[in-house]
């Protein structure tokens, strides 16, 4: 991924464009990420990605929720913040029965990144990849 400075950028509009047409380009201000420039396409992408990744996240949860069995459904490779967000806005527990819940989910999240072969130090750095 090409990395440019949010000074280059202003200075080189068209050339930043252009980059974006092959690859994502990250805009820095003093040293640290601020901004990503994508083509229209992969931004369209972007968005149906997560568009069906809400989905089959709400799916599941309708499915937890109305008690019907859950395995096998499923659920998107990665969980950003905001179907994180969304997750925890849509299903509201309380107490006991919250906590119960987010330590099963945990336990399966735990399960599935050590399937991928993810470290803990991976899934830290990508929870908080959007800071």
């Amino acid at each position: 991924m090409l990395t440019m400075t949010s000074l280059a950028a202003q200075q080189q509009f068209g050339t930043l464009i252009d980059a974006s047409q092959r690859q994502p380009v990250t805009v820095t201000r003093r040293g640290r990420p601020v901004a990503m420039v994508l083509s229209y396409a992969d931004g369209e992408e972007f968005l149906r990605s997560r568009e069906r990744d809400k989905a089959l996240i709400r799916d599941y949860m309708d499915a937890e929720r109305k008690g019907l069995p859950t395995e096998g459904l499923p659920l998107p490779k990665t969980i950003s913040w905001e179907l994180a967000k969304f997750i925890s806005e849509n299903y509201p527990l309380r107490g006991k029965e919250a906590e119960e819940s987010m330590r099963k989910h945990l336990a399966r999240m735990s399960n599935r990144a050590a399937e991928e072969g993810l470290t803990e130090e991976d899934v830290m750095r990508m929870l908080n990849e959007d800071d």
